[in-house]
């Protein structure tokens, strides 16, 4: 007999354990051998002779044993050891321990703060005043002293603002001369006016919400900005730090037995059992063979085609069976998206898509069929369904239309979608020299813009609810053929206002003469809540107190030869819901038949940001016949009077019911 042991042992200082373990192998004779894992565990206690032992040990037997192959033995045992006189132990042990304590942290550099100055308020500037008031000047006394003291490195530059009472451009102006009026100032007290820069923001930059008269009152203000070598620092707070550092500390020793008992050897079982075999005898007959089956293996199948049509799907193609028996599909599952599947009996299945054509769309289709063999085994299986979108194609298109006339393009009539899907037109560019819209028939409407005559050119987009196509239309506006003098073209405007405040508008901004001739503002009518003053090309509408609603008046421009009346609408808001958005009015097209009224769906192209439901307010300005608002607010009618055919405007404006409101102008033509 032969044998290896390996012995190993841990002392535990602190909870006064030790642990021990063994593993042992013994080789006998007639190829028994015998392997024993041991374990121990040793409980000693602080100045006490008392301890207590864990013994387990477990046996594993092969060859012909007399007795059990395996066994597990385990064995609590209480120690008790007499004499302590001559053991050994330290006088003062120790250790090392890792602590941290807090110490003054690194000093940190100064903070540097940057002052601004601004002045605002009625205290510097008045309402509608660009004039220093006499307590401002004090402050800018002070201002002086930073300036002028030797230590500025940049220029100085004065920034005016103003609140938003007013037009835009007034406001500019009020701003820069605020900003002005503070330079005079310094130049007066010995600032080089070459050192100093001014521009004004108007009310572009509102220091505050425009939301009150409070706030208002705080963005008249100019604000002055320079540098100097001088810093204004402030200490850093003091800071503390964690630091790491080793010391010693006094650990307690134990009795000096344990040392003893750390040489005690762990026992182990070393001898190998005497074993015993004996010979026996038998007859094997063998019976009649059976054969096993095995079950089919179905595998998973994947489809997909362009045409959004039949499907047929040869599921057995790739499935197998072990034993090479014949499949058959015995079972098929529900579909997860409504299509449907029928068996063809030739190891093939249809699929025919659900009418709605969401599974074309690119949602997919799937489901699950079983095969069997002749013994009944069966195996399942998934298909996936998928049909591929083919991009539409846009071809592009050509118009022509007489001058000053829309022209109309079915754009779709030559595009096309090789899966049969409906084409819809989804957006539009502008021409160089018109716009263009969307007509509820589904053709393109180009607008010339006044005067002009020749090519222009747009792109268009379409859509076949998965994928887009763009191309462009190319329209010819016809020359005109009188060669005398063409008359100017008034366009009508619309503006917004708040209850109280002056709105300046731009008349002549959509105005235009064919002939290249200047064309001026010559009268205007008066309207019925306000007043209106001629300012150059400009009108500026003045509402009477206390109004809000809807107000209009007329203006009349000419060429020096002919002349041209057109309409201006002003809404004159007064304060509403904080939080409502206004709607927003889109101009239309549409075209008339002489003597035949025309029912206008105008808001199919206005929207509303809080989605709150539109009406028509208000219509005005047709010269050329009568106009209502019919079904409920929803659409106009225009009736022509008799004998009319050339384009007539319509100015109509539609309300959120929230105090929003908005205005759009509608042009008609005889085509």
């Amino acid at each position: 007999d032969w044998g290896v042991g390996l012995r190993g042992g841990r002392w535990f200082e602190q909870p006064l354990i030790r642990l021990r373990g063994g593993l042992d192998y013994e080789k006998g004779d007639y190829d028994s051998d015998q392997t024993t894992f041991s374990l121990g565990i040793d409980k000693q206690f602080r100045n006490s002779p008392h301890s207590l032992s864990l013994e387990i040990e477990s046996y594993h037997k092969t060859g012909l044993f007399e007795i059990d192959r395996n066994d597990t033995r385990a064995w609590l045992l209480w120690r008790y050891d007499f004499g302590s006189g001559s053991n050994f132990r330290a006088t003062n042990p120790t250790r090392d321990v890792e602590v941290s304590r807090e110490v003054a942290g690194d000093p940190q550099p100064p903070i540097v703060v940057r002052n601004e100055i601004a002045f605002s308020d009625d205290t510097y500037f008045g309402f509608d005043s660009s004039a220093v008031q006499n307590d401002a000047q004090t402050e800018l006394d002070a201002v002086l002293a930073a300036i002028t003291g030797g230590k500025r490195v940049s220029r100085v530059t004065l920034t005016g603002h103003t609140c938003d009472i007013g037009p835009e451009t007034y406001n500019q102006g009020l701003s820069e001369r605020r900003a002005g009026a503070v330079r005079d100032y310094l130049v007066s007290q010995g600032v080089p006016a070459g050192e100093i820069d001014v521009t004004g923001r108007g009310e572009l930059e509102p220091k505050y919400p425009n939301d009150g008269e409070e706030n208002r009152r705080k963005n008249r203000r100019v604000d002055i900005e320079f540098l100097t070598v001088e810093e204004h620092s402030e200490p850093a707070p003091p800071t503390t730090k964690t630091i790491t550092e080793w010391v010693k500390e006094p650990v307690a020793a134990p009795p000096a037995w344990i040392q003893r008992a750390l040489r005690n050897p762990a026992k182990h079982k070393r001898t190998v059992d005497v074993y015993r075999f004996q010979t026996v005898e038998s007859n094997t007959t063998l019976g009649e063979r059976q054969y096993l089956n095995r079950a089919p293996v179905a595998a998973d199948d994947a489809v997909s085609q362009h045409a959004c049509d039949l499907i047929t799907i040869p599921v057995l193609a790739n499935d197998s069976d072990p034993d090479g028996d014949a499949l058959s599909i015995v079972a098929i599952g529900a579909t997860q998206n409504g299509g449907s599947v029928t068996d063809n009996g030739d190891g093939t299945l249809g699929y025919e898509p659900p009418q709605d054509g969401a599974v074309c769309a690119g949602g997919g289709d799937s489901f699950t069929y079983t095969v069997a063999d002749p013994s009944g085994a069966e195996s399942t299986a998934t298909v996936s369904v998928g049909f591929e979108n083919v991009a539409p194609v846009a071809m592009d298109d050509s118009g022509t239309t007489d001058y000053q006339m829309p022209a109309f393009i079915d754009a779709l009539a030559n595009d096309s979608d090789a899966d049969g899907d409906t084409l819809t037109i989804v957006g539009t560019t502008d021409g160089a020299h018109g716009y263009v819209e969307i007509g509820e028939d589904g053709r393109l409407h180009y607008v010339p813009e006044s005067g002009f005559s020749g090519v222009d050119q747009f792109t268009y987009t379409i859509s076949d609810g998965r994928e887009t196509a763009t191309a462009n239309v190319t329209v010819t506006v016809e020359a005109p053929v009188d060669p005398d003098n063409n008359p100017p073209v008034a366009l009508a405007d619309v503006a917004t206002t708040m209850t109280g405040v002056p709105v300046d508008i731009n008349v002549l901004a959509n105005d235009s003469d064919a002939d290249g001739d200047t064309i001026s503002l010559v009268s205007t009518s008066i309207p019925t809540h306000g007043s209106v003053s001629i300012q150059g090309d400009h009108v500026v509408y003045t509402p009477e107190a206390g109004f809000n609603g809807i107000d209009s008046f007329t203006y009349t421009i000419s060429d020096g030869q002919d002349t041209a009346t057109a309409m201006v609408s002003v809404t004159v808001s007064a304060d509403g819901d904080p939080d409502n958005h206004p709607p927003i009015a889109r101009n239309d097209i549409y075209n008339y038949r002489p003597g035949q009224a025309v029912t206008m769906n105008v808001l199919h192209n206005d929207e509303d940001p809080d989605h709150d439901e539109l009406t028509i307010i208000d219509v005005q300005g047709s010269e050329h016949g009568t106009v209502s608002i019919v079904d409920g607010g929803t659409r106009l009618r225009w009736i022509p009077d008799d004998g009319y055919k050339s384009l007539e405007y319509l100015v109509y404006t539609i309300s959120d019911g929230r105090g929003g409101t908005a205005s759009a102008v509608v042009t008609l033509y005889d085509p």
